[in-house]
């Protein structure tokens, strides 16, 4: 069975752009090489394959992380870490899902 990689109704239209390659998140949801659907606002906007996974500190990220995550810069990607992620702070450990999209 596909898992899903589930984003808010925002996202919809970055995802369905490609304009995201890499979702952040508090732990891991699939290994490398696992494919996943992708849904944004309960619709289904492609399918990816999870190409690596990295673990960073929140302090670690960069504006090249931001950009690849569909944002402008490293502070907007904060700003929208912090809204899903309440408890979030510079010391936290997220991991960055590397995804290669497969099909719309």
């Amino acid at each position: 069975m596909v898992k899903r990689l589930v984003f808010s109704k925002e996202y919809r239209e970055v995802l369905l752009k490609r304009g995201k390659v890499t979702t952040i998140r508090r732990r891991p949801l699939a290994s490398p090489g696992e494919h996943v659907d992708v849904y944004a606002g309960g619709e289904m906007v492609g399918r990816a394959m999870i190409e690596k996974i990295i673990e960073k500190k929140v302090s670690e990220l960069s504006n090249v992380d931001a950009r690849r995550d569909g944002f402008k810069n490293i502070k907007e990607l904060k700003r929208a870490l912090r809204k899903h992620y309440k408890d979030l702070d510079e010391s936290s450990v997220i991991y960055v899902h590397f995804l290669k999209w497969i099909e719309q």
